[in-house]
């Protein structure tokens, strides 16, 4: 799941979000959901850090994904973010 961030001058928004986008495959990782940590503040259009909820999208026979959680690739668009996390 790919969420779209796009800055607002005031703070960073979700401009997009949804299963329509296409999947990343790539060896040794799949991809996780992941929503912005709703007991931390939103982030603010200079904040180069937010807080992550990040959740494994397959079977994992109850195993926490903590310890396998990939730092997220990032790509820099001119006017938004999209970010993306994975599970090895």
């Amino acid at each position: 799941m790919t969420i779209g961030l796009a800055n607002h001058a005031v703070a960073w928004e979700v401009d997009n979000y949804g299963a329509c986008f296409a999947r990343v495959v790539l060896n040794g990782v799949r991809n996780a959901d992941w929503s912005f940590d709703p007991t931390a503040p939103p982030p603010r259009a200079t904040d180069s850090q937010f807080v992550a909820l990040v959740k494994e999208m397959e079977c994992a026979s109850g195993q926490s994904s903590a310890a396998r959680i990939v730092p997220p690739a990032i790509w820099y668009e001119q006017d938004r973010i999209l970010v993306m996390f994975s599970v090895r």
